[in-house]
């Protein structure tokens, strides 16, 4: 194939014939076989990685999947794979009349494309929906604690808290949840689920963790829902990793609150 037709490939597949070429052009893609499967695989390649591909998928633009598709393309990984595709396709079409060389050539680029569908299906895409879908399936409100306070230390704040985070009131909640950690006493560690909770609907996932946190390193019965909901936390944040780490600290133990859950989702993020 030389430059011209190239050229001309390129120029029919972005619409800049005009309509006495492009009639000409579909002509040659009626008769000549070989020129139509030359200028099928030069489409399939230069259009491999675009965004039409993936709207074929069912991605659409706006969707989280896609902006994470684009990242994972974009990544030092995607971006090998590509320049792997694009030379392959360049040193297929200045070889293309050697036909061993093109068997070898366009095995090369399925290869390349493959690889980064690949990435992006199995590191980026599955991932995040499994961990979004795992976070759905598995957190309710019914497993966050009833609390009842020994004293009057704080108790005030603590109802008024329990009372704003229910009605979806994050900030104020955390307001009184700071105030009856300053003024009680004796901390009730089960009330961190609802302090961590609420600062994970208000972006704050630091301080959620740390809360989390706080209530798992507890010596409280239940300091194990600590760990369930460090771990839920990070399945809705796509943190496979780090959930995996919570989970498998709750299956050490029957007894740790949702132990059976935690197993089965570890064998679901495998």
């Amino acid at each position: 194939m030389n430059s011209k037709t190239q050229d001309q490939i390129e120029k029919y597949l972005n619409g800049g014939l005009s309509k006495e070429e492009t009639k000409d052009f579909e002509l040659k893609l009626n008769e000549n076989y070989e020129f139509a499967e030359e200028v099928k695989l030069y489409k399939y390649v230069n259009e491999g990685l675009g965004e039409e591909s993936w709207f074929e998928m069912g991605i659409e633009k706006d969707n989280i999947q896609y902006q994470m598709m684009l990242k994972a393309a974009n990544s030092s990984e995607g971006q090998k794979t590509q320049r792997d595709l694009l030379e392959a396709k360049e040193v297929y079409f200045a070889k293309q009349r050697q036909a061993k060389q093109r068997r070898r050539i366009y095995v090369a680029i399925s290869s390349a494309a493959a690889a980064l569908l690949f990435l992006l299906m199995t590191t980026v895409l599955a991932p995040s929906q499994s961990s979004d879908e795992l976070f759905v399936a598995h957190f309710t409100n019914n497993d966050m604690p009833s609390l009842v306070s020994r004293s009057n230390d704080g108790v005030n704040d603590l109802f008024k808290g329990i009372q704003a985070y229910n009605n979806e009131n994050y900030k104020e909640a955390i307001n009184y949840f700071d105030n009856y950690y300053t003024e009680a006493n004796a901390i009730n560690p089960l009330v961190y689920s609802y302090s961590g909770w609420a600062y994970a609907y208000t972006g704050d996932d630091k301080k959620a963790f740390s809360d989390f946190n706080k209530l798992a390193d507890s010596d409280h019965l239940d300091s194990s829902k600590g760990l369930w909901f460090n771990a839920l936390l990070h399945l809705k944040l796509n943190e496979t990793k780090e959930a995996k780490s919570s989970l498998q600290k709750i299956v050490v133990d029957e007894n740790n609150f949702k132990f059976a859950e935690a197993k089965e989702i570890l064998a679901d993020l495998k």
